[in-house]
């Protein structure tokens, strides 16, 4: 595993398996790194005493530990049930899929793959055409639209992932009105610090995708 998928992983980790808030998770990856803690196996060996100088506060470093652990036992359960497929198995079967996203495809392949193809009807055949739907689908090819136009320097892939955000995000927050969900992530500290864009009105926060250059011309 290369450096940065590593770092990537235990970010992920920190922030959605221990829930930590973002802020946090980034500022204690080097502590972890420095105490050879990097993955979930390494620190469910840990002790709380070697947790206390990288986390002061109990609460989180409780968190840490039974997140860690936690995942080790799911890891170790997966890897040992019967009949259970590995995960280079379920990759086979998978094989060919639209979502499917090859380690070796350049950025411009992966933009170039996620492109639809365009539709050739007539407005008299559109007219007569019936779509059955729910919201999330509508909004986001709305959204995805619509940033072609007001975010046109960024990749295809991007204004993807910034559309569902904003579906997300309306979403629960539709939810939470509604007495469905009780807190959105924001009030749980998800994305602290991190840079926002806005969209039809709504504040999204955004991670730069480091690395990741797509040629002139690929806005798809």
């Amino acid at each position: 595993m290369s450096a940065s998928s590593a770092l990537q992983d235990l970010l992920r980790f920190l922030t959605q398996e221990a829930k930590l808030p973002l802020s946090l998770a980034l500022s204690r990856i080097p502590l972890l790194q420095k105490a050879s803690l990097s993955t979930p196996e390494q620190i469910a060996k840990a002790k709380p005493a070697d947790l206390l100088p990288i986390i002061e506060d109990e609460k989180q470093r409780k968190q840490l530990l039974a997140a860690a652990k936690r995942v080790v036992k799911k890891r170790a359960a997966g890897e040992d049930a019967p009949g259970a497929e590995s995960p280079s198995k379920k990759r086979k079967r998978g094989e060919g899929s639209l979502f499917e996203v090859k380690s070796e495809q350049t950025p411009e392949e992966l933009e170039a793959a996620l492109i639809l193809p365009s539709d050739t009807a007539t407005e008299e055949e559109l007219q007569e055409t019936v779509l059955f739907t729910n919201r999330a689908p509508l909004v986001l090819a709305m959204t995805v639209t619509l940033l072609k136009y007001t975010m046109p320097e960024q990749p295809l892939s991007s204004r993807l992932s910034l559309a569902q955000a904003y579906v997300s995000l309306t979403s629960r927050a539709r939810a939470v009105s509604l007495g469905i969900e009780k807190d959105s992530a924001e009030s749980e500290g998800w994305g602290e610090g991190l840079a926002e864009v806005e969209i039809m009105g709504k504040r999204i926060r955004v991670l730069r995708r480091w690395g990741y250059e797509v040629g002139k011309g690929d806005a798809g």
